[in-house]
């Protein structure tokens, strides 16, 4: 019975690491949606429309050659210390931004 408890709050601690890491990719997608408009602006820095569609396009690369390395770097390390440390770095962005 006791092993249970555990586990079971083992697991919902997984379920909101996870959740927020979902949370902070729609809170990131947010706050670039809310740039774009400085960074048209000739005040801030003037990007042309390609270059805005770079920046915005940049954040979905990163995405994709996460998702894409994650695999190989669980394989090696481990699940747990992979999604604590993505975790780590996703909410030290967020925070930095």
């Amino acid at each position: 019975m006791e092993n249970k408890k555990l586990n079971k709050k083992y697991v919902i601690i997984i379920a909101a690491v996870a959740a927020t890491g979902g949370f902070l990719f729609g809170f990131d997608a947010g706050v670039i949606s809310g740039a774009v408009n400085f960074l048209q602006d000739p005040k801030g820095w003037g990007l042309s429309d390609s270059q805005i569609e770079w920046v915005t396009t940049g954040v979905l690369l990163g995405a994709i050659i996460g998702a894409g390395a994650s695999g190989r770097i669980t394989d090696i390390l481990g699940r747990k210390k992979v999604i604590l440390a993505a975790a780590v770095i996703f909410c030290g962005g967020a925070l930095y931004t």
